[in-house]
C-alpha cells in the first residue's frame, strides 16, 4: 500500500504538467487554485508515503522493536529501502524548509524602504516608483503591499499600459498571489528534479501571472490590448521568479496567446471532466492506501495486545 501511496502522489504532482493544455482553456484564476491543490497535495502525498516507508527502519533503531515489526507489516522492504526512503523524506523536507527561508528572505529583501523611492498610496497599497532607467516592475506582499514600479518603465509606457501594468501588480497584492508562488517554489526546489514537476510548476506560474492579466484587463478588449501591449513592451525584463513581477521569461509566451484571444468563458464541463476525474481518481486512491495502513495497523495492535481492545 505504500507504493500505491506514493505512485498516487507522483501521479498528483505530474497532472498539472499533463492537464496543462487542458487546463490553459479553463479560467485562469481556477486552473491556478487547481495546480496548487494538486502540487501541494502530492508533494504531501509523497512525503508521507517516504515516512511510512521508512518507519519500520527508524523504529528499530531506536529500541522499539514491537513496534516496529508492527509497521513492518505494512512497509515492508526490509532496512535498505527504509533507509532509503528515510533520506528522500529528510531530504525533501530540509530542502522545502529551506526553500521556503529563502523565499520569505527574499520578500524582506524585495520590499523597499521609506527612504527609497516616491512613496504614495494606492488603494491601501503602496506605490514606489524607484529612480532608475532600468524596466522594472513588481510587487511585495505584506502591510502595506508594495508595488514597485521604476521611472524607466513609466516613461516607456503609455498611460494606458502604464495603468494596465499597476493593474496587474494590484492584483497580485489583492489576490496574494505570494502564497502561489511561495508554494511552486517549495515544490520545484524539494522535488524538482523529476521533470514533470518542473513543468507543474511552471503551469502554476504561468496561470498566476493569467489571472492577474485577467484581472488587470478587466471586460472590455481594449483593456486586453493595454495589458498585452505592455507585456511586449517590457518583456525582456528579467526577474526572480517567486517574486510577482510584470514579466517573468517562462511566462511570456503563454500570456501573449491567451491576451490575444477571448477570455475563458461557459461551463466547459468536458474540459473539467478531463482534468478533474484524474484528480479525483488519485485522491480517491491515496486515501484508500491511508485507510488500509491505518486499518491493518490498528488490527495488528489489537493482536499483539499493544492497543487495548475496545
Amino acid at each position: 500500500m505504500t507504493l500505491l501511496l506514493l505512485l498516487s502522489g507522483l501521479g498528483l504532482l505530474g497532472l498539472p504538467a499533463c492537464a496543462r493544455p487542458l487546463g490553459r482553456r479553463l479560467p485562469p484564476a481556477e486552473w491556478a487554485r487547481a495546480c496548487a491543490g494538486l502540487l501541494a497535495a502530492g508533494a504531501i502525498v509523497v512525503e508521507a508515503s517516504l515516512v511510512i516507508q521508512a518507519a519500520p527502519t527508524m523504529l528499530r533503531m531506536a529500541g522499539l522493536e514491537d513496534i516496529a515489526d508492527l509497521c513492518e507489516h505494512v512497509a515492508p522492504g526490509g532496512p535498505p529501502l527504509g533507509i532509503a526512503a528515510a533520506t528522500a523524506a529528510g531530504v525533501i523536507a530540509l530542502l522545502a524548509c529551506r526553500s521556503a527561508l529563502g523565499v520569505r528572505r527574499r520578500y524582506r529583501t524585495a520590499r523597499v524602504e521609506p527612504e527609497i523611492g516616491w512613496h504614495g498610496d494606492l488603494g491601501g497599497h503602496r506605490l514606489i516608483v524607484l529612480p532608475s532607467e532600468e524596466l522594472v516592475a513588481f510587487s511585495t506582499a505584506g502591510r502595506p503591499g508594495q508595488v514597485v514600479m521604476s521611472r524607466g518603465l513609466i516613461t516607456a509606457l503609455s498611460d494606458d499600459e502604464l495603468a494596465a501594468v499597476v493593474r496587474h501588480e494590484v492584483a497580485h497584492v489583492h489576490l496574494r498571489h505570494q502564497r502561489y508562488l511561495l508554494l511552486a517554489r517549495i515544490v520545484e526546489r524539494s522535488l524538482g528534479l523529476l521533470p514533470m514537476v518542473r513543468r507543474g510548476v511552471i503551469a502554476l506560474r504561468c496561470a498566476v501571472e493569467r489571472w492577474a492579466d485577467e484581472e488587470a484587463a478587466g471586460p472590455r478588449s481594449s483593456g486586453r490590448a493595454s495589458v498585452h501591449a505592455a507585456l511586449l513592451r517590457v518583456a525582456e525584463l528579467t526577474a526572480m521568479p517567486d517574486i510577482a513581477a510584470f514579466t517573468t521569461p517562462e511566462t511570456v509566451a503563454e500570456r501573449l496567446e491567451a491576451l490575444r484571444a477571448a477570455p475563458a468563458r461557459g461551463l466547459a464541463v468536458g474540459r473539467r471532466l478531463l482534468v478533474y476525474l484524474p484528480a479525483g481518481l488519485l485522491l480517491l486512491a491515496s486515501a484508500v492506501a491511508v485507510d488500509h495502513i491505518l486499518e491493518h495497523v490498528s488490527l495488528l495492535g489489537l493482536l499483539a495486545d499493544l492497543c487495548p481492545p475496545h
